[in-house]
């Protein structure tokens, strides 16, 4: 049986298969963010939590790419949305497209 393609449709649907088949990805974004606030991080950039988790050669599946950059957005949102200690952490844009 194959896999779903991961990203097919709009950037929230791949979004939720990718966090479905790889939730440690942000179990370990929220990990350094709060690491970072611990240390006097007042905001700090997603895209630069991706490089770290890249850098550690993170596992991910279903996809071809291990972090997809057009993911970072919508992990940015849920992290300050689902973990109240970093809300306004990151710094986000105006969403103008699904």
């Amino acid at each position: 049986m194959s896999q779903p393609d991961l990203f097919a449709g709009c950037l929230e649907d791949r979004f939720r298969r990718f966090h479905e088949q790889n939730p440690h990805v942000m179990t370990e974004l929220v990990a350094e963010a709060r690491v970072l606030k611990r240390i006097g991080q007042d905001h700090y950039s997603v895209y630069a939590l991706f490089q770290v988790l890249r850098w550690r050669h993170i596992r991910t599946t279903g996809s071809d790419f291990k972090l997809n950059n057009n993911l970072q957005p919508f992990y940015a949102r849920k992290m300050m949305d689902w973990y109240p200690d970093l809300r306004g952490f990151f710094e986000t844009r105006k969403r103008t497209a699904a």
